[in-house]
């Protein structure tokens, strides 16, 4: 599926999307702004794992799998902290 969008400049841009779903005309745009939203929520995720609460910077070591490690870790720990401030939200009401 392919998506084609006209910018500000008059530039043309085109977007690929892998699916296993039949894609039709009915639910192509759905489908698009699902993708998106998935998109978004990973990438505000991440920026906020290493601009706002773990600081995350360059390489933290020249071993690859400790360099995963670490980054699986702070995954973990964002889960963590988000069931944590959530939940308290919820225990609240």
């Amino acid at each position: 599926m392919e998506e084609t969008k006209k910018e500000k400049k008059k530039e043309i841009k085109t977007f690929t999307y892998i699916t296993n779903i039949k894609v039709g005309k009915k639910n192509a745009k759905r489908l698009i702004n699902a993708g998106r939203s998935r998109w978004k929520i990973e990438n505000e995720g991440f920026n906020n794992q290493k601009n706002i609460r773990y600081y995350i910077q360059h390489v933290n070591s020249h071993d690859y799998h400790a360099m995963k490690n670490h980054y699986l870790l702070t995954q973990i720990t964002d889960i963590l902290v988000q069931l944590f401030e959530n939940g308290s939200k919820i225990m609240k009401i």
